[in-house]
């Protein structure tokens, strides 16, 4: 678990262990349709591929030497792109940095969610944090899987940069585990397709350089 950071003024000036790229992968027909992806396995739309390759240009400017990615097909093919401008070859896949399981939502729209579970929606919007999607995961699961993954490339790597590419509940919880420790921060953090959050490790302790950073929005 992240501690709700407490970061010394003396090592804003320092340099950190892991400089940390924590990217969400591009749009797809899916989330273009406003339908929940989840453990869907859909490929990024024609418009998700642009913005891959926007995002593959900027990140020109910041050699990796690692780039792990999610299992799921529109992670890897941003994962791909990304590579276009990178030295490195090659992306590591890691099943701790797929996207949530949404159960019997899975492919569904919001819409249409809101008069099958009416309460449960409610409990979406308004506390999503406390809501176990039926048949499926919770945020606190998903937060314990990728929280290990964090733990583990911290220790293991060191003034290395590393590409992470996931997805948006991932992203999100992520940083309201980094910024707060508290997942009910969750609907406050936008996330845009293709967006690069910058993270700075310094040992134990986390800082957040740049947050949802959209280059094809830029452009």
């Amino acid at each position: 678990m992240i501690p709700t950071p407490k970061i010394p003024p003396s090592i804003m000036k320092a340099k950190p262990n892991l400089l940390i790229y924590l990217i969400r992968h591009g749009s797809t027909p899916l989330n273009e349709a406003g339908a929940f992806r989840g453990m869907s396995q859909v490929s990024l739309s024609e418009q998700g591929e642009k913005e891959a390759k926007s995002l593959s240009t900027f990140m020109k400017k910041f050699p990796l030497d690692f780039l792990f990615t999610s299992p799921l097909p529109r992670a890897k093919e941003t994962a791909s792109i990304i590579l276009e401008n990178q030295s490195i070859d090659k992306f590591e896949i890691d099943e701790r940095l797929k996207s949530v399981n949404y159960g019997e939502w899975e492919g569904q729209k919001q819409s249409d969610l809101q008069i099958k579970f009416p309460e449960q929606m409610i409990q979406y919007r308004k506390s999503i944090e406390t809501l176990t999607f039926p048949g499926g995961e919770s945020l606190v699961d998903v937060q314990t899987r990728l929280l290990d993954f964090l733990d583990e490339i911290s220790q293991k790597f060191d003034q290395k940069s590393i590409g992470i590419v996931t997805h948006q509940i991932c992203t999100r919880v992520l940083l309201s585990s980094i910024l707060a420790n508290d997942l009910s921060m969750y609907w406050k953090l936008g996330q845009n397709p293709c967006c690069v959050n910058i993270i700075k490790c310094f040992k134990d302790q986390y800082v957040v350089d740049l947050m949802n950073y959209t280059p094809y929005k830029m452009n």
